[in-house]
């Protein structure tokens, strides 16, 4: 084992010492808040992990033999042992439990041999559905479901705010009705029409649609 690959694995180890070490120099209070902090940290961690778990096992049952699941073998089984570790990575930190059903179909729809033609998006629709709050992920489901909208009705700056994050990400366009061409500079919705791209139903489709 490489130091390069000890240094990566221990990160978090490091980072949490220092965090330690800083609340402990705290005068008076510093030990027992270093003390309650960890405990209550690692608690909700293991908690969060033993949840979702419950919840897989839970949602696969439920399918029984309605999904087929890939065979693991030496071509993926890195890729797939690599898939768990930042799943689990992201799952103990998730305070959004409102998006563990999201990681779930991410998990299954992974694992399907249904999806195969999905692989080379594999890492990016995980970074992707990491990044994105319960509340932009609720606003792709509803271009997602309801198709387009217009951007006249769209006042509110927080939905204004969303509209242009899920665009970065490439979930979501916006056209000119009269020009019917993609306005990346445009800080105004009115008289432009709001959809989901072909990349955003299939991000939908394999981390958003239920499985």
């Amino acid at each position: 084992m490489t130091e390069e690959h000890n240094t990566k694995l221990g990160f978090k180890e490091y980072r949490d010492l220092t965090i330690q070490s800083g609340l402990e120099l705290i005068p008076v209070i510093g030990p027992t808040l270093s003390t309650a902090y960890f405990g209550r940290k690692q608690e909700l961690r293991f908690k969060r992990i033993e949840n979702f778990y419950q919840e897989l096992s839970k949602k696969i049952n439920e399918l029984d033999s309605s999904i087929q699941f890939k065979n693991i073998n030496n071509d993926n089984k890195d890729d797939i042992t690599s898939m768990i570790e930042m799943l689990n990575d992201e799952i103990e930190k998730q305070s959004q439990q409102n998006k563990l059903k999201y990681f779930i179909n991410y998990f299954i729809n992974y694992m399907s041999i249904n999806n195969e033609d999905h692989y080379i998006r594999y890492d990016l629709f995980f970074e992707i559905l990491k990044d994105l709050s319960v509340s932009d992920l609720g606003h792709l489901k509803n271009f997602s479901e309801n198709g387009y909208t217009s951007g006249i009705l769209l006042t509110r700056d927080e939905t204004r705010a969303r509209i242009f994050r899920l665009r970065n990400y490439g979930l979501l366009e916006i056209i000119d009705f009269s020009k019917s061409i993609s306005k990346h500079s445009a800080d105004n919705f009115e008289n432009k029409k709001i959809s989901i791209t072909r990349f955003g139903d299939s991000f939908y489709d394999f981390c958003l649609s239920s499985v």
